[in-house]
């Protein structure tokens, strides 16, 4: 079973220098990797070119964001399982072993999701106690079999960035294929610990979240999960003082309506398996969470 890792670079030398060696250490040998270079100009292509030449390097001329750079990875991978990997991640040696023995033992398995740790803390980031409990992968590593991809297409190139592993949870699993999480297999994203959401989160999290519902909800819960997305957008984009990417995003997600959600509507009826939120029981008792854990902070 041969793996393709795909990884999408832009402008990150140090990082990709980092992640590229690390993939020398696994144990399963029987893999590719494939660059996808979206324009950068930090000198990463040469890096990676005179560091790495059995990479296959795939250089495009502008940035297509993360799911166009995916999208031109995959076709250009000739892999069993394609494995989608951030530039600043890395995984345990074992991880293209055991992906392997999973995907062989259940014909089932759409997309394998690993436990995501954070090296600098510690922290486990893809281990909620509330949401997502199943169904759902973190895009920084994780590996769907690419016949699974053949049967229910690509990537959403039209998002550029967020939301699109939603959009693929629901496909695959309207294709009658399963998501498992592997606390087993272990990779690392090497965000820093301060890192905080670009403003521009907002402005695509908003419009590719319109897109998404209403190209999969049936109609009525559609506007139930409309009105709950707006909500919490425009919530948060106010604390992040973001207003503007929040009413940007909107109006883009309107103007293109048609052409990204009702040209290509096809409701599902397994969206509450991978929806974007959690009903809103959960939601309360994640604020609930939230608020005595800030009371705890508190008190200290």
């Amino acid at each position: 079973m041969l793996i393709s890792v795909i990884i999408v670079n832009w402008n990150r030398l140090d990082d990709m220098n980092e992640t590229l060696s690390s993939l020398q250490t696994q144990i399963y040998k029987n893999y590719e990797i494939v660059v996808v270079d979206n324009g950068s100009t930090d000198g990463s292509l040469e890096m990676i070119e005179n560091k790495y030449p059995y990479v296959k390097l795939i250089k495009s001329d502008k940035n297509l964001g993360c799911e166009g750079g995916f999208n031109l990875g995959m076709e250009n991978s000739i892999g069993d399982i394609f494995f989608y990997l951030d530039s600043d991640a890395s995984l345990s040696n074992d991880v293209l072993e055991r992906v392997s023995v999973e995907f062989n033992k259940n014909s089932k398995l759409g997309i394998l999701d690993p436990r995501i740790v954070n090296p600098h803390n510690n922290s486990i980031i893809n281990e909620p106690k509330n949401w997502p409990l199943k169904n759902h992968f973190t895009g920084c590593a994780a590996a769907i079999r690419s016949s699974v991809i053949e049967k229910i297409g690509m990537r959403p190139a039209e998002y550029f960035i967020y939301t699109s592993e939603a959009d693929l949870s629901l496909r695959t699993i309207d294709a009658n294929y399963t998501i498992e999480h592997f606390s087993d297999i272990v990779a690392f994203h090497r965000e820093s610990p301060k890192k905080r959401l670009s403003s521009k989160f907002y402005y695509y999290y908003t419009r590719n979240g319109l897109w998404l519902i209403w190209k999969f909800y049936p109609f009525f819960p559609a506007i139930k999960e409309t009105i709950i997305h707006l909500l919490y957008n425009f919530i948060k984009s106010l604390l992040a003082l973001s207003p503007w990417h929040f009413f940007s995003g909107l109006y883009e997600g309107i103007r293109d309506f048609k052409k990204y959600s009702l040209d290509k509507r096809r409701p599902i009826d397994l969206y509450n398996d991978a929806r974007l939120y959690p009903p809103i029981i959960v939601m309360i008792s994640i604020l609930f969470d939230k608020i005595r854990s800030l009371g705890l902070k508190n008190n200290v």
